[in-house]
């Protein structure tokens, strides 16, 4: 340890910043010619494992401040108050180093009364320099965890998890002020403070060539002790004295500004002057920083792909991926519509599906309009096929026409033809193209040709049953289910019975025309036709046979006209 170093009280305010100022210090010993007896007013050098300056009594007799700042003798320090611009811890410290100085370091019981007796006129809270570190722990500017002196307020209870700054207020309770932990957020006044002048000029400050090259400002001018640059770092560079280049993802002066999260590569990393991408651009994104979204129509690595033309709307397509924005123009799918809807599907996204009547195995349509490829299914028409057949139609494409032997309404059933109210007479089979077959005829071909027909092979007509060859000997009617009349015989009952047939009626067979009961006297044979009758006829007998010839005849042939 550096002699003396406890009980010089004009050294315990730098005692956190140690470290700053024995590296700064170092650099400047072994740069040197000078001796430690030879360096001006007393000042002596120290270097060891902790590294530490050791200013004598006699270091500063008398501080120097610029005008409104007050001096402060324990700490060869400047500092002043702020009230009237209320503000954010982080802008507070902004604000103080645009003046070359800093938040306030209070490391003692002396300055902190000193201070409070600067602000007690005032009822608002002050910013100092005390903020939570990484791991969460109050620690000064230089990132060193408060150890010694402290001035926090009796009771800290209901702390938010927000309290990440300190600040000087009022303890109502003790009825004085001290230390509260508060949101960094917080609007309050605070109070800058930095090293005073010796009465000497430029002893304040460095000169620039003795500043770090990565100083900013014009005259990149830094602190004469601590080496803290006044006006921050030039690009790439952070940290008080801008030795430091930029943690991985900042970038610019003091690294305050993060690499665009549209770099690609591990981490967005960027250049830490430029904050243009090392790896170029991850999708969708454009420019050295790539904070340049694709031209409208293009997308992906370097923008270099098009959206798809089968986007629909504006033919607009999401920037990284080629996402169609508004979806598929009709007739395709997927994220970027290249592809055409599937076999039995169509329309706006392939939202609609093929008619379930499209013909085919596959039931495919044309992925745009949904026109069945193949036709339509037996009973359907139409470019679609929805659209049922016409009545008195079926069929595929409704290209067929019911049977004109259907029965009732001539109708049929849509899909198959089959006559809905059967089939005219004559006809059969399940759409009635069938003539009935020979011996039937009439409805369903019910009905059997009679047994009375003559047969040539087709012995009736298939719809009436009409005997087309007439009718065997003995019956007559279209039909011919009717026996001859009495007193008529033969095909057709054609033929009349013989006048000399015997008996009261004069009857005889229908098939043949033998005489029932004989002849009359002087006549023989079957048909009683061989004789020789007398030569009057009883009036009787000639008038009987008169009126039985036209009871009995028959003007029906039958044949059907």
């Amino acid at each position: 340890m550096c002699r003396g170093w406890e009980s010089n009280p004009r050294l315990l305010h730098h005692k956190s910043r140690a470290n700053h100022l024995a590296t700064l210090l170092h650099a400047l010993w072994t740069a040197s010619t000078f001796t430690p007896a030879l360096w001006p007013r007393g000042l002596c050098l120290v270097i060891n494992c902790v590294q530490c300056l050791l200013i004598e009594g006699t270091a500063f007799s008398t501080p120097v401040c610029p005008p409104a700042w007050t001096a402060i003798d324990s700490s060869q320090t400047c500092i002043r108050p702020y009230y009237q611009q209320m503000t954010n811890w982080t802008d507070a410290r902004h604000l103080c180093r645009t003046e070359s100085a800093d938040l306030v370091v209070i490391l003692d019981q002396e300055m902190n009364d000193f201070l409070i007796g600067q602000v007690n006129s005032t009822m608002i809270p002050y910013w100092i320099g005390l903020n939570k570190n990484s791991e969460g722990h109050f620690a000064w500017l230089d990132g060193e965890e408060m150890v010694g002196y402290a001035n926090w307020a009796a009771q800290l209870n209901n702390q938010s998890e927000n309290a990440g700054c300190g600040q000087i207020y009022t303890d109502f309770e003790a009825g004085s002020r001290s230390w509260f932990p508060a949101d960094c957020t917080q609007q309050a006044g605070y109070i800058c403070e930095k090293l005073a002048d010796d009465g000497k000029e430029g002893s304040g400050t460095f000169v620039p060539q003795n500043c770090s090259k990565n100083c900013a400002g014009p005259s990149k001018a830094c602190n004469k002790i601590t080496g803290v640059c006044f006006h921050g770092c030039i690009s790439g560079y952070e940290g008080d004295t801008c030795e430091s280049v930029c943690r991985v993802g900042r970038f610019g002066p003091n690294c305050a500004q993060r690499c665009s999260f549209n770099c690609a590569g591990p981490d967005n990393t960027c250049d830490s002057r430029t904050g243009n991408c090392l790896y170029g651009c991850g999708d969708g994104y454009q420019g050295g920083a790539c904070t340049t979204e694709c031209e409208p129509f293009t997308y992906g690595t370097n923008c270099s792909q098009h959206c798809s033309p089968n986007c629909a709307g504006d033919k607009t397509c999401a920037v990284r991926d080629g996402r169609c924005v508004w979806g598929c123009a009709v007739g395709y799918q997927g994220l970027t519509c290249d592809m055409e809807c599937g076999p039995r599907t169509y329309g706006a996204n392939c939202c609609e599906n093929s008619s379930a009547h499209c013909g085919g195995p596959s039931k495919a349509c044309h992925f745009k309009t949904g026109h069945c490829l193949s036709g339509c299914d037996p009973g359907y028409t139409g470019p679609t096929c929805t659209t049922e057949c016409a009545p008195y139609t079926f069929g595929s494409n409704c290209s067929q026409h019911c049977n004109s032997n259907c029965g009732g309404d001539k109708t049929c059933h849509f899909r198959t033809g089959r006559c809905l109210w059967g089939c005219d007479a004559g006809y059969h089979g399940y759409t009635c193209d069938m003539k009935c077959e020979p011996y039937t005829y009439g409805e369903r071909c019910s009905k059997n040709c009679s047994e009375n027909c003559v047969d040539s092979g087709v012995p009736c007509h298939y719809r009436t049953g009409r005997c087309f060859w007439g009718c065997d000997a003995g019956f007559t009617g279209i039909t011919c289910e009717f026996e001859c009349w009495p007193y008529t015989y033969g095909a057709n009952c054609s033929k009349e019975c013989s006048s000399h047939c015997g008996g009261p009626n004069q009857t005889c067979a229908p098939t043949n025309g033998h005489c029932v009961s004989g002849c009359v006297k002087g006549f023989t044979g079957d048909r009683c036709d061989t004789g020789k009758p007398s030569l009057t006829v009883p009036h009787h007998v000639a008038s009987w046979s008169s009126g039985r010839r036209s009871a009995f005849s028959h003007t029906d042939s039958g044949f059907e006209p």
